[in-house]
């Protein structure tokens, strides 16, 4: 009895020891990787652009060096100026021929960050659609452009 109490005491000191070790190790390495992936700083904000299809929504974006092989972290700044509330697809990529897959709503003067990752030496396009105001049903069509 005395015996096997022992060996049961050795075996939790054993598992806690490696636990807390593993777990101390793990932070610190993840602390170090995220600090030497986003070693860039953030380029200023670029001066705000007018997409062309929409003369309600502007955007601008800076961008920031990474090492991950090929690619900049990139982010872009939407904002509604229009004088309603607005639901839109957008995609920042570096396909001209991507589809906006994500989706968000945005009221009246409001802005949304997003963050992506790009290649870098590629031209990045913001690309926006499938436009709703507020107040459109589910059911109607998207609004077309108006520029």
């Amino acid at each position: 009895m005395k015996r096997s109490s022992i060996l049961f005491t050795v075996y939790l000191f054993a598992i806690f020891t490696c636990l807390s070790g593993f777990t101390t190790t793990n932070i610190s390495s993840l602390r170090i990787t995220a600090n030497e992936e986003f070693s860039g700083d953030w380029t200023a904000w670029s001066i705000w652009y007018t997409g062309n299809c929409f003369s309600g929504i502007s955007y601008r974006y800076r961008e920031r060096t990474t090492s991950i092989a090929e690619k900049n972290q990139v982010q872009v700044e939407i904002k509604n100026n229009y004088k309603k509330g607005i639901s839109i697809s957008h995609r920042v990529t570096t396909d001209p021929n991507a589809n906006a897959i994500y989706r968000f709503d945005l009221k009246p003067g409001e802005s949304h960050i997003t963050e992506e990752y790009v290649l870098k030496n590629k031209k990045m396009y913001v690309l926006m659609d499938k436009l709703r105001f507020a107040g459109d049903s589910y059911g109607d069509s998207y609004r077309p452009c108006d520029q």
